[in-house]
């Protein structure tokens, strides 16, 4: 956005000249200057003008003026000139003669038919006699000036000059005469550098032949040139010498000289000075019974109120004006228009908007009844369609503004005042609509038209709306070169415009927040806003004020000050004008307030300034695609902050369709790809996030930005979703690489920078390098807790426990989570669902420890928060639900886990649909659970299609799908299919090489899962690479997981066993052992498996003794930590009973298993297949009692328990059975 300012500009049409009659209002320079026929020109125009070239302003130069002038005290005024003799010249002379009389009668026409017959004897019969020429051509001069044909009277005098110089000499008094008219011409087309050199010119000739009046009548219009080139001290002095010859000059001198000195001492901000001098300059005029002169010098004062928006001043004057002119016979109907316009700015200012109507309705009237082309139309259509927008009224006020730009200007050099005004005007309205090229355009021109006529001031102005115009268009050299430019200008006239200064250093101050350097976008702004606070206030909107507060917003959301950036940015919109047909900079400001509000945690408030966003838009009827894109985006990442994803996803993809078809993709376009692509992630699909955030990077980097803020945060986002997809080895170079912009761009301390490091936390831990992930996600806590929102602390402190989780340190864990509810409470309070996700996370902790109660007791007080959040948390109910599901399982209530996955899984595919990826937990679950009941033809189904969703929702090359390749492979494998298990257990390491690598940390747990699936169909050799493998990879990685490498050692044991390399599997398990008690203490449930593991190794060494023993301190863990019915007790117990008949009490094992059986087979399905391994050591009792019957009666029962599936996955080692 840029910076703002108001309107004051705009400049009214009075009679100046004693009052009389005006013939046209031609003045292209700030007022319309009302011209006497035939007559000099007095000395009563409001608006002055300043000089450089000639003389320069140098005291030497002053001073020569001085003496000039002073001299011309003491001299009386001479007359020179002879006319020339003959019938001819007599012809000549009587054809003039006749010329000035209709002149002064205003019979234009006839005039200058009877100056063209002069003319022709002239430059016939008389061949070009100067003096002949001369005087005809001012005549005719005159009749092109009262037609506001300026260049020709123009080059009439300059041809009357030319041919008294040639015949006379540069010295010719007559010379100096034409010379001071064709300087005053100059000066009205607003040639201020060429008026300047041929007035001095003049006013010396006028000088040395004492013409006080023509040197007089010079030395106002210098003034004006020292004015207009911002001399205003030359100026000063100019009208305070020339104040002592005024008695010879003209009666009404002394008046005027002190309306334009009042003028000059205003612009030098000696404001009692100047209205004391204009007053001085009204009680003068009515001295002299000058009536319109007098109302002319205060509406010279109501003018320079207005222009210093000192509206109360104002309103006094332009209201005894308008009441003049109600009975005035010489004010026209668009004078009084204009003069009610400049009241209406005052009732617009002053909050009184009621009492502008009836104003407006007056002006237009008369506008519909005065000719539709006239100079005087033009300039009232402007200021009638000025305060129509100040009521923010474009739709009418923009058909006006382009009839005046219509109106034909053929006889002036430069185009008239109203016409600039008009044209800057119409660059407003472009530029509010954020057509920002078409206002550059305008703005542009307006700019070098004032600066043709020398008008810096107002060029300047100019200037800087099209140095904001091209920012729009980020052209931020071009538009940083042009306002460095202005602002030494504008404090070098700091007193004249004390707006402009603040104006300039607000849009620097936008520059710089483009660029990210918010520090010095922040100094700027404050500098900018103390500028502005020394000017008062005005009721009701300041765009200027609400442009600067923007600019300090935006740099302090940048610097993380969000509570000061929100602030500052309500208080912009609070000053900020808007209508219903064009909302104007209200959009943009909103847009930052809502990010502003996100990221503060403020997400209600962040949906209701959402929901006004898109409101306003939607009423506006000029809204561009562009500014409707904007308004969608604003409610699409409200709808993400609320975790309504497919709602947000909907509106992305609403907004990229409004990109007009045809054209080159913008940035906007690829911030649109960027949030879709979120917004795709975030709902569950990241092939598709993957493909439109690609999208955003090919755009940024097409248009230069790919190393910019944006291609950067586009490139973090994919490699988030890379993370997702399991592709975390591209993923990390990604956001490696953002972490290092963010912190040389935009500070190591930014709350953003915390973002970074997440993700980089993220990518770390997916590799299972959770040192290094730990480090990062303190990094990113460290910077957030200096921040003001609490849910980002919050996430940041649910992050380090999971990876403090991950590592073992459950006490370390359990405390960061413990913190993570202090401040989602503090953020949201205690019923909000970010509560409930904690206490879900705190329940998955305590069931991982054991801890099912504690476990339990959180999912409870989890279940009514998220469920209360409705359809926005539904992902994370459904979450808990497995939990919950899970939970049962691990409490042995198969049952009731069977119950509430399946009941997930319903619920899932009529909500999410079939191939969703929250259906693979429960169907995993359920996979897992048919496998164990003996239903291996369900389990195949079921992990088939978790495979099948896997690869739907991941790619074929996704690291995501080694986790359903091997499940396959496992229930392969336990169903005698082993060609497939050993091409599925092939299409999963396949997957890792490819992606991180075999030698990657990650890699542990698939290569010890490859182990077990290759020893269990016979490939031993395969198993043990596979297993050596693992156990290297996890030695290689020593400080991120110590439960990766006891897996490992557990696999390697496994094949060392079936290789009867029992010395090596022994040292593999005492390994395993030790670093279990060291990670989980004496009495965890982890130790189970080794326990039971390394008794199987003294089974097969023939100890049966120390099998016993290590079964049994197995089983007495298990019954510690878990429910009688839980299946591992009875694989446990079975263990034991092999023990048993090994030591050859077969009694002993038969004692133990008839009870586990019966309890076995009144549990049912659940644990038909732990019960079948049961029937067959049973089998074995029997027959090491040499019970045969018995023995095939329990084989029998074995069968009856696992139905028609295969045996094979019963015997774990067939020839042995």
């Amino acid at each position: 956005m840029r910076a703002r300012r108001k309107r004051s500009r705009i400049r009214r049409a009075r009679a100046e000249d004693g009052g009389r009659a005006p013939v046209v209002a031609a003045s292209p320079w700030g007022c319309e200057e009302v011209l006497a026929v035939g007559a000099w020109r007095r000395l009563g125009s409001v608006l002055g003008a300043a000089l450089t070239l000639a003389m320069g302003n140098s005291v030497a130069a002053q001073a020569q003026q001085t003496q000039a002038l002073q001299a011309l005290q003491a001299r009386p005024q001479s007359v020179v000139g002879a006319a020339p003799v003959g019938a001819d010249a007599d012809e000549a002379r009587r054809l003039n003669g006749q010329g000035q009389t209709l002149i002064r009668q205003k019979q234009l026409e006839a005039a200058e038919s009877l100056l063209n017959q002069a003319m022709a004897i002239c430059n016939g019969a008389l061949h070009g006699e100067h003096y002949c020429v001369a005087g005809v051509s001012q005549n005719l001069a005159d009749i092109a000036e009262a037609r506001g044909d300026l260049m020709g009277a123009e080059r009439l005098l300059a041809r009357a000059a030319q041919v008294t110089q040639a015949a006379m000499g540069p010295q010719d008094v007559q010379l100096g005469a034409i010379e001071r008219k064709l300087g005053r011409m100059l000066v009205l087309e607003g040639k201020y550098r060429q008026a300047e050199p041929v007035l001095k010119a003049g006013m010396a000739i006028g000088q040395r032949a004492g013409d006080i009046r023509g040197v007089g009548i010079s030395a106002d219009d210098l003034a004006k040139v020292y004015r207009w080139t911002q001399r205003d001290p030359e100026a000063e002095a100019l009208l305070r010498q020339l104040l002592p010859i005024c008695p010879r000059v003209d009666p009404t001198c002394e008046a005027t000289t002190r309306t334009r000195l009042g003028e000059a001492l205003w612009r030098l901000n000696r404001r009692e000075e100047a209205e004391a001098e204009v007053r001085k300059s009204a009680d003068l005029y009515a001295a002299l019974g000058s009536e319109d002169s007098r109302e002319g010098a205060l509406l010279a004062l109501s003018d320079l109120f207005l222009d210093a928006e000192l509206y109360p001043q104002a309103e006094p004057l332009l209201k005894a004006q308008i009441a003049a002119e109600a009975t005035s016979q010489t004010v026209t109907s668009l004078t009084r228009a204009a003069h009610e316009m400049d009241l209406a700015r005052v009732y617009a200012n002053t909050n009184r908007k009621a009492l502008i109507e009836p104003l407006l309705k007056d002006a237009q009237a008369r506008l519909a009844a005065a000719p539709p082309s006239s100079l005087e139309t033009g300039a009232a259509e402007t200021k009638v369609a000025a305060v129509l927008l100040l009521l923010n009224r474009t739709a009418e006020a923009k058909p006006l503004l382009e009839r005046a730009m219509a109106i034909p200007t053929p006889g002036l050099a430069l185009p008239p005042w109203w016409k600039v005004e008009a044209e800057s005007r119409l660059g407003d309205i472009a530029y509010v609509q954020l057509r920002s090229a078409e206002a550059e355009v305008l703005y542009r021109k307006a700019a070098d038209d004032y600066e043709n006529a020398s008008s810096l001031g107002r060029s300047r102005y100019w200037r800087d709306s099209q140095a904001a115009a091209i920012l729009d268009q980020h052209r931020l050299d071009e538009g940083e070169a042009i306002l460095k430019t202005l602002l030494p200008q504008m404090k070098a006239t700091r007193p004249e415009d004390p707006r402009g200064v603040a104006m300039v250093e607000a849009n620097l101050a936008r520059v710089a927040n483009e660029r990210l350097d918010f520090k010095t976008a922040e100094g700027l702004a404050a500098e900018a806003l103390a500028e502005q606070q020394k000017l008062a206030a005005p009721p009701g909107p300041d765009q200027q004020m609400s442009g600067i507060l923007y600019a300090l917003g935006v740099a302090e959301k940048g610097l993380g000050k969000f509570a000061a950036a929100e602030t500052h940015m309500r208080a912009s919109l609070d000053l900020t004008a808007v209508s219903e047909e064009n909302p104007g900079y209200v959009v943009s400001e909103r847009h930052q307030l809502c990010q502003i509000l996100a990221f503060e945690g403020k997400f209600a408030e962040e949906a209701a300034c959402a929901r006004d966003q898109v409101a306003q838009v939607d009423r506006w009827t000029g809204a561009t695609p562009a500014v409707r894109v904007g308004a969608l985006m604003i409610q699409g990442n409200s709808l993400i902050d609320q975790s309504r994803y497919v709602e947000a996803r909907d509106v992305f993809l609403k907004a990229r369709a409004l990109h007009p078809a045809g054209e080159a993709p913008d940035a906007q376009l690829g911030g649109v790809a960027m949030s879709l692509g979120q917004a795709y992630a975030f709902s569950g699909d990241p092939l598709k996030a993957a493909v439109a955030l690609g999208e955003a990077r090919a755009i940024f980097a097409e248009l230069g930005l790919g190393d910019k803020e944006e291609g950067i945060e586009a490139a973090r986002r994919l490699g988030d979703v890379d993370i997702t997809l399991g592709h975390a080895h591209e993923a990390e170079p990604l956001i490696r690489a953002s972490v290092a912009w963010f912190e040389a761009h935009i500070g190591p301390e930014h709350p953003r920078t915390a973002t970074q490091y997440r993700s980089l936390g993220q990518v770390l831990a997916t590799q299972d390098r959770l040192v290094e992930a730990e480090a990062a996600f303190n990094r990113a806590l460290a910077i957030r807790k200096a921040a003001p929102n609490l849910g980002l602390v919050a996430q940041s402190l649910g992050d380090l426990a999971d990876c403090e989780k991950r590592l073992s340190r459950f006490d370390q864990a359990r405390e960061l989570l413990r913190q993570a509810e202090a401040a989602e409470v503090a953020a949201h309070g205690k019923s909000d669902w970010t509560v409930g996700e904690v206490a879900r996370e705190l329940g998955e902790l305590d069931a991982e420890q054991g801890h099912r109660a504690d476990a339990e007791a959180n999912y409870k007080r989890a279940l009514p928060l998220l469920a209360a959040a409705g359809a926005t948390q539904q992902r994370q109910a459904m979450t808990l639900q497995n939990n919950i599901g899970w939970l049962d399982e691990a409490e042995g209530r198969y049952a009731e886990a069977r119950r509430v996955f399946e009941a997930n899984l319903t619920q899932e595919e009529k909500v999410l649909g079939p191939d969703d990826v929250m259906l693979i937990d429960p169907l995993s679950a359920l996979a897992a659970l048919d496998r164990n009941a003996g239903r291996f033809d369900a389990a195949v189904a079921r992990f088939e299609r978790v495979q099948e969703i896997a690869r739907k929702t991941y790619g074929d090359s996704s690291t995501r799908l080694e986790g359903a390749w091997l499940d396959l492979a496992g229930i392969y494998s336990s169903t005698g299919r082993a060609a497939e298990a050993e091409q599925a257990v092939a299409a999963a390491l396949a997957l890792q090489r490819a992606g991180p690598g075999l030698d990657n940390g990650s890699s542990v747990l698939q290569l010890a899962r490859a182990a077990d699936i290759y020893d269990d169909i016979g490939k031993l050799a395969e198993a043990q690479a596979a297993a050596d493998q693992a156990v290297a990879v996890a030695r290689a990685h020593p400080g991120d997981t110590g439960h990766g490498l006891i897996v490992a050692l557990l696999a390697e044991a496994a094949c060392d066993r079936r290789s009867k390399k029992f010395a090596d599997a022994e040292a593999a398990l005492a390994e395993a052992l030790a670093k279990s008690r060291a990670l989980w203490g004496d009495d965890s449930v982890a130790l189970v498996s080794p326990l039971a593991v390394a008794g199987g190794v003294q089974l097969d060494l023939g100890r049966a003794e120390r099998a016993e023993e290590l079964f049994a301190q197995a089983a007495d863990i298990a019954a510690k930590q878990m429910p009688p019915e839980h299946t591992m007790n009875a694989y446990l117990t079975n263990d034991l009973a092999q023990a048993y008949i090994a030591e050859d009490r077969p009694g002993k094992a038969e004692a133990v298993l008839k009870p586990l059986l019966a309890r076995l087979t009144k549990q049912g399905d659940p644990a038909a297949l732990v019960a079948a391994y049961a029937e067959i050591t049973l089998a074995k009792a029997y027959a090491a009692q040499e019970r045969p019957a018995e023995a095939a009666a329990a084989i029998a029962d074995a069968r009856k328990f696992l139905g028609q599936a295969p045996l094979k996955p019963v015997f774990a080692e067939p020839a042995r059975n």
